[in-house]
């Protein structure tokens, strides 16, 4: 059972003050964490962390599980830091995807459609596509199983703004 999820910035500084938290700037924050506890026979189960399978594979979505930080061990929360803090918060916040341009984005390529991929890669947007930027692009092909050229293109494109 999730039990909390979003947070204001209120709730969480009360928990920093309450020793419950560490952090005043906390993924739940801005919509990326989620605390939970598992249920057993109907009821919570704080006791029964044998949730070995479910964190195994939330870590393979890209979550971050409490269990495995040092010093302050949080077992019952789960992060998404994909792109960083605040990066993820809401899909209504999130502009519309740009059309793909027509023409293939890639090293020396210059101008805005570079700066709206060096953004989504989320990068330094100089709005020219050097070393980082290519390497960037590469990185995000091969994450995602496409064919590794460094070109943002119409299958690259799709894939990194949807």
């Amino acid at each position: 059972m999730i039990y909390e999820s979003t947070r204001t910035k209120e709730r969480q500084e009360e928990l920093v003050d309450n020793g419950k938290s560490q952090t005043r700037k906390s993924y739940h924050i801005v919509g990326q964490a989620f605390d939970f506890v598992p249920i057993v026979n109907g009821k919570e189960g704080w006791n029964s962390y044998d949730l070995e399978l479910y964190i195994k594979y939330a870590k393979s979505l890209g979550f971050t599980w409490g269990g495995d930080w040092k010093g302050f061990v949080d077992e019952p929360h789960l992060q998404f830091e994909y792109k960083g803090y605040g990066t993820d918060k809401t899909l209504e916040n999130k502009p519309k995807p740009p059309v793909y341009p027509g023409k293939i984005i890639k090293k020396g390529s210059k101008g805005k459609n570079v700066q709206l991929v060096q953004k989504e890669l989320g990068i330094n947007a100089d709005s020219i596509f050097g070393p980082i930027t290519d390497q960037a692009v590469r990185n995000f092909q091969k994450k995602n199983g496409l064919s590794v050229d460094g070109k943002v293109g119409p299958i690259t494109s799709s894939k990194l703004f949807n």
